[in-house]
Parts: structure tokens; sequence; C-alpha cells
């Protein structure tokens, strides 16, 4: 029963990741499949990396693991950038051709 037990912690050991090896496929992830994300999707990816980055202890890197994190981090947040340019956007486009709408009607009243 013992040896049961210490055979899965180690197959559990060996297959958990760090959380730099999870913010790496977190990038890759991204990079692949952003393009066809909905926003629960995105909202889904955020909270992941928001997880991933909470568990990163930082005071235990070296410099090298430090820059590399900081690469990671750098363009997974352009890409929630680019998301959320588009998604406001999106907005402002809304906003503008409502307010362009209720010009238009103030006009075919005054008129």
């Amino acid at each position: 029963m013992i040896s049961v037990l210490l055979v899965a912690c180690a197959a559990f050991k060996k297959e958990s990741k760090t959380p730099i090896q999870q913010l790496e496929e977190l990038n890759v992830e991204l990079k692949t499949n952003a393009a066809h994300y909905t926003r629960s999707d995105y909202e889904k990816a955020f909270h992941k990396y928001e997880s991933i980055c909470k568990r990163i202890d930082y005071d235990s890197m070296t410099l090298e693991e430090r820059r590399e994190v900081g690469r990671l981090e750098g363009e997974i947040s352009a890409i929630f950038g680019i998301y959320l340019a588009g998604e406001y956007e999106n907005i402002l486009k809304g906003a503008f051709y409502e307010t362009e709408g209720v010009l238009e009607g103030i006009l075919n009243i005054l008129n």
C-alpha cells in the first residue's frame, strides 16, 4: 500500500509543472489560438494567468529565470492588450453610433 502511494506521489511530482512552465504553455496556447478565442476564453485565460503569477516565487529565481518570466509576461500582456483594444474599439464604435442616432432623432423632431 505504501509503495503504491509513493509511486503515485512520484508520478504526480514528475507531471506537475512549475509556474514558469505553466506560463510558457499559456503563452504558446495564446499565440496559437487567441485569434479564435471568445470573450469567455479570454476571461478563462486571464484567470489562469493570474493564478500562475500568484504562485511565482521571484525571490528564489535566478536572473535568467526572472528574465524569462518577464519575457513571457510581456508577450502574454501584449496578447491581452490587443484583445482589450479590440473590445474598447467595439464599445467606442457602439457609443458613437448610438450618439449619432440620438442626434439624428433630435434633428428629426426639430425639423
